[in-house]
């Protein structure tokens, strides 16, 4: 923990990068305890006067992660984020997206960074949503090694007899995913139908 803090800190020097996201969704991706705290509006005070704790996820990974729940799998996203790669690599308009291969979306996003605009919350970089530069978190895990991060910060904090609310991380990450995908499925459907049933009327209007 020690190697990653002083890792962070030599990439952070001389170096006041805060991101592109407003302060709103900077805010929207913090998580106090207690919760209380969430309610005061100088955020940056608290973080201050608290111990803080930064979570990443390897870049690649997670880009490949959001590919395959937002764009691969069935999504409403297909009409927000797929349809603009689509616009963006194959030149073509008003296409809902479906069929966008990972190297279009990769494409994407970076036209998108590159614009700053359109830029999609799912596949901002880490410093946008936390700032580490500014933050200065004093603990800095990775969804590589969360179990193990979260038994080292619990004990840390003396707090080890929380540690059982882990033993069933790996199923219940696993279960999450499956209920998450099912009821994605069912919003697409429902975007279909409504999809469907406006274009039927919009042919009935014509006769």
């Amino acid at each position: 923990m020690k190697s990653r803090k002083h890792n962070l800190d030599q990439q952070c020097y001389n170096r006041i990068d805060v991101g592109r996201s407003d302060e709103d969704n900077f805010k929207a991706h913090m998580q106090f305890v207690p919760e209380e705290k969430m309610k005061l509006d100088n955020c940056h005070n608290i973080l201050i006067e608290n111990s803080k704790f930064l979570f990443v996820r390897d870049p690649y990974s997670r880009l490949l992660s959001g590919y395959l729940d937002k764009i691969f799998s069935p999504s409403p996203y297909w009409f927000l984020i797929g349809s603009k790669a689509v616009e963006f690599t194959r030149k073509q308009k008003n296409h809902c997206g479906h069929d966008v291969t990972f190297p279009e979306i990769n494409g994407g996003v970076l036209h998108t960074e590159e614009l700053n605009k359109d830029r999609d919350g799912h596949f901002l970089p880490a410093t946008d949503h936390c700032r580490p530069c500014v933050v200065q978190y004093n603990y800095n895990g990775k969804m590589k090694t969360f179990a193990d991060d979260v038994r080292f910060s619990l004990k840390e904090f003396n707090l080890e007899n929380y540690t059982s609310v882990l033993k069933d991380f790996r199923s219940d990450s696993i279960y999450d995913s499956l209920a998450d995908s099912g009821q994605t499925f069912r919003d697409v459907l429902y975007i279909l139908y409504i999809k469907q049933y406006i274009n039927l009327n919009n042919e009935l209007q014509l006769y």
